[in-house]
């Protein structure tokens, strides 16, 4: 491969670039998992150490507390409360259900009042000269239960003395027998004297009710309101009737009168008066004889004379006896007038004087219903206090029956129940473990599960690489080595002691302890991850690739390393290049010198291949080491001369893997990037930062990267499909070699401080280091 050849490429050999890809591009994310079981289970197998020291501590600390427990000694009594026939207290009232409620103990009650200050006081007052006892101390021992169903309680006691205990006992029996003499029934007669004074006062509230009651209907004048209303109404259409038919009689003397005062009804009335129809036929006979005589006589004739003389002395008596009898006639229709105005006048007045009763019957009915309704009321409470004071009283009679101790005090020594002790303590101890689980669980800032990966962060997931326990080992100082062997001595050993009890345990620890951290699944699970980058969508044809992480740690450079050894192992040619600058550490994993690398290809006028070293004898892996140090890494990266190395290399390797720094904090690998096809972003189980990887994607979109996806490292738990797959492989005679792929892990910092050459020497790698000469490049 002569360098003119390398010399010769031109810009257009980028054309083979992938496409690029937006950072927010990515396949669907994962459906949201529920905060369920498996959730759980993930809490407690990250903490499962965590638990397991929190469960036997205090697992420790229950058993040395529970053996060391000093001998308790316990004693009771049983006290009768209620007399045994109180149920014939029933016969007093109709109701059996409401008495049995009136005169049955509130149980409850009566324990809270026996171990009330009142009565403990005094008992803790006369045992303190002797042993020291006070209220606190003593309501703390004591418990009082209702012995089932029945009419007794019991009264228990503990103490690590047995003599305190039976002193105890023997003075609260003392104590509650002066109790039920005195002041329960002090209780009852309190109740009867309340319920006296009720009923006296309720009696005379009752008796001054009747006498307002009694003067009302006195004072109005009726009964009662609605038989009042019944009567006014009655009378007030008597009234209504007899004042019709006076109207009638009134129109009709009227009408007398009139005719009375016309001729015809004049002369109609004088032929009612005999005295003026006999003076009247006595002129008619007159004139009748007159008549007779003058046809006999001439007119002036003294016998005509006569007659006329006797006519005309009896028209004045004729016409005096006609007004007389007129004139009485109208006197009497005149009286007959007056009377029949003067009823009718009185009618009216009663009638009005029925109305305005009628208009205050409504205030009087109130009134009336207003004294019925406060009669009522106290005729009823004073018969309730009056069935209440006979309930008391029957109470009071059954009462003084005092309590009786049915069960002397006894004390005994109590026996200790080691087993419940201990299993109470080994579960109280793994419920305090998994609270510490959740607690630092929730202080954890990390992701634990790559299912919590790809629901939060829209990034392709190229791979998913277990936990590995060599590269661990090999990539941390000592006291970590120490740490993790010790660790995994103790999960193996967990795991076999559960197997030698239960199949249910045995599984139950496999679950929450083993790893698989074989190096057989991560050799596996890289090559997952190079498929899938090849046949990925968003990077199709890609050859230069930059590798880095959010943050220090997160093993990009481990990744890196290995990842061009399986890039190699399925027959394509790699170049590794180390682009950490500021700190280059790949020629230690490599055990390669670091005299000629990128740096100096960036600032020297050496040839493009000078800095190639070939790492396998097979010529398909071949590193770019960091060079010599600089000052400014980011500027020296930012060469034109970057971009022209990298189009040289693109023709003549198949997959150009660049090293770069973590993205947090650096602008170094954003620069790499730029002439590379994409970025693959290596994001660590339980190590990377949430904030942090967040705030380098938002960075990375800001710039518009291109993200070909991101490869999750240190996944500690179950990954299934690839251990079956895997497990079918390591069943072929076969694929027996490619198990054994080596492994390499780059070491810390502060580890390469310690590290030698001889240790250098004994790693996987063993590369032979051949000048560019040698390679064939020129």
């Amino acid at each position: 491969m002569p360098v003119s050849k390398l010399s010769s490429l031109n810009a257009d050999s980028n054309g083979n670039a992938s496409k690029q890809v937006p950072l927010g591009v990515s396949s669907p994310p994962a459906p949201p998992t529920a905060a369920g079981p498996n959730k759980l289970l993930g809490i407690a197998k990250r903490h499962a150490l965590v638990i397991l020291g929190v469960a036997v501590t205090y697992f420790s600390y229950s058993a040395l507390k529970t053996f060391r427990r000093i001998t308790l000694y316990e004693g009771s009594f049983q006290i009768l409360v209620e007399p045994v026939n109180a149920d014939n207290a029933n016969l007093a009232t109709p109701d059996n259900t409401d008495s049995r409620r009136s005169t049955a103990l509130d149980y409850p009650t009566q324990i809270a009042i026996l171990k009330s200050p009142e009565l403990l006081e005094s008992v803790a007052a006369d045992l303190r000269p002797t042993y020291r006892l006070g209220y606190g101390g003593l309501v703390n021992q004591i418990e009082i239960n209702r012995l089932g169903s029945t009419k007794m309680l019991m009264v228990s006691y503990s103490s690590a003395r047995a003599d305190e205990a039976i002193a105890v006992l023997n003075a609260l029996a003392q104590e509650y027998l002066d109790y039920s003499q005195s002041e329960r029934q002090t209780n009852i007669q309190q109740g009867l004297k309340f319920v006296e004074n009720q009923i006296s006062e309720l009696s005379e509230e009752q008796n001054g009710l009747q006498n307002r009651l009694e003067g009302f209907q006195q004072q109005n004048n009726f009964v009662d309101p609605q038989t009042r209303s019944e009567q006014l109404t009655s009378r007030m259409a008597s009234l209504e009737v007899t004042e019709k038919e006076l109207e009638q009689s009134l129109a009709s003397t009227k009408i007398r009168r009139e005719v009375l005062q016309e001729d015809d009804g004049m002369q109609v009335t004088l032929e009612q008066d005999g005295s003026y129809q006999q003076l009247r036929n006595q002129i008619q006979a007159i004139d009748a004889q007159i008549a007779l005589e003058l046809t006999r006589f001439r007119p002036d004739n003294p016998a005509i004379r006569t007659l006329e003389k006797q006519r005309e002395n009896l028209l004045p008596l004729l016409e005096q006896q006609a007004g007389q009898f007129l004139d009485t006639r109208l006197a009497e229709v005149d009286i007959e007038q007056s009377a029949i105005a003067a009823q009718l006048n009185a009618i009216r007045l009663e009638q009005a004087e029925l109305n305005n009763q009628i208009r205050t019957l409504p205030t009087l009915n109130r009134e009336y219903g207003n004294i019925q309704k406060q009669l009522e009321i106290t005729s009823n409470r004073l018969t309730s206090f009056l069935e209440t004071r006979q309930s008391l009283q029957v109470k009071a009679a059954q009462e003084e029956i005092t309590w009786e101790i049915v069960r002397e005090p006894s004390v005994g020594p109590i026996a200790s129940d080691s087993t419940k002790s201990l299993f109470t303590g080994l579960l109280t101890g793994l419920a305090l473990g998994l609270a510490v689980a959740f607690a630092l669980d929730k202080l954890d800032k990390t992701y634990h599960t790559p299912e919590e990966l790809k629901q939060n962060v829209r990034l392709p997931v190229l791979g998913v690489l277990p936990f590995n326990q060599e590269l661990f080992l090999n990539s941390s100082d000592g006291m970590q080595r120490k740490k993790r062997k010790l660790l995994s001595r103790l999960r193996a050993f967990a795991i076999t002691v559960s197997a030698k009890f239960s199949k249910s345990m045995s599984a139950l620890a496999l679950t929450l302890l083993d790893e698989y951290d074989s190096s057989s699944e991560f050799v596996e699970a890289l090559r997952v991850m190079h498929v899938n980058l090849q046949l990925s969508r968003s990077a199709p044809a890609a050859k230069i690739i930059t590798i880095s992480s959010a943050s220090v740690g997160d093993g990009k450079s481990t990744v890196a390393l290995n990842w061009a050894q399986t890039a190699v192992e399925m027959g394509q040619s790699v170049l590794l290049i180390d682009a950490v600058l500021h700190d280059p550490q790949l020629h230690y994993a490599l055990n390669v010198p670091n005299e000629l690398g990128l740096s100096d290809l960036l600032t020297q006028s050496a040839g493009l291949d000078d800095g190639l070293q070939q790492v396998r004898s097979d010529g398909k892996l071949y590193a770019i080491t960091a060079g010599s140090a600089v000052e400014n890494p980011a500027g020296l990266l930012n060469s034109p001369r970057l971009q022209k190395l990298l189009m040289s290399y693109r023709k003549y390797f198949d997959l150009v893997i660049i090293d770069t720094p973590s993205l947090a904090g650096l602008a170094d690998a954003t620069i790499v990037n730029r002439h590379a096809d994409g970025l693959v972003l290596v994001v660590k189980i339980d190590q990377t930062d949430k904030q942090t990887l967040q705030d380098t994607l938002e960075s990375l979109e800001s710039l518009d990267a291109s993200v070909l996806g991101m490869v999750i490292n240190g996944h500690k738990g179950r990954t299934s499909t690839l251990r079956e797959a895997y497990l079918n492989i390591e069943d072929s005679a076969d694929s027996s070699e490619d198990a054994e792929l080596p492994l390499v892990a780059i070491a810390t910092t502060e580890d390469l401080t310690t590290t030698t050459t001889d240790e250098l020497a004994n790693r996987k790698l063993d590369p032979t280091p051949l000048s560019p000469r040698e390679k064939g490049w020129g």
